[in-house]
């Protein structure tokens, strides 16, 4: 997998992380539930979609827009603000696991990436070294090493 590719889905991974922590439970002014659940959040929006409600999440990040939905329960079913708040943590958390992940993935490809240019430029330091000078043999070495490299 190209690093580009993983640096785009780190990216994704925080935008819905950054989405997610935005989600804000509204209450009366005496501090008790709506009686209709999409009245208690803000920053998210609610969708029937086969049978089953949905919340999601959309957000804009540069030319991007993420979004992100979860299934909150089977229509004609209620459910409670608080137990929707306890899936948001959830999805935070997992959210939270993953970008780590994506971010550990990439600073060992970086490192990695690091060491094997260094290492080629000391191996084309000694090729040049054994050639005495020799540029067709030198451009030989040069690409077969390059060669090489490609495949990792």
């Amino acid at each position: 997998m190209k690093i580009e590719i993983m640096k785009d889905e780190l990216k994704r991974y925080e935008a819905l992380l950054e989405a997610w922590k935005n989600v804000e439970i509204v209450t009366k002014k005496d501090g008790t539930p709506f009686s209709c659940l999409k009245r208690n959040f803000k920053n998210c929006t609610f969708v029937n979609k086969y049978g089953l409600q949905h919340m999601g999440v959309s957000i804009r990040k540069d030319i991007r827009v993420y979004s992100d939905d979860l299934v909150i329960y089977k229509k004609r079913r209620s459910v409670e603000a608080i137990t929707v708040k306890k899936q948001i943590d959830f999805r935070i958390k997992i959210l939270e696991k993953s970008a780590k992940t994506w971010k550990e993935a990439i600073d060992i490809i970086e490192n990695n990436t690091i060491d094997v240019n260094r290492l080629a430029k000391i191996i084309m330091d000694d090729v040049k070294e054994m050639c005495n000078g020799n540029t067709t043999a030198i451009s030989h070495y040069k690409f077969a090493l390059m060669e090489e490299l490609k495949k990792y």
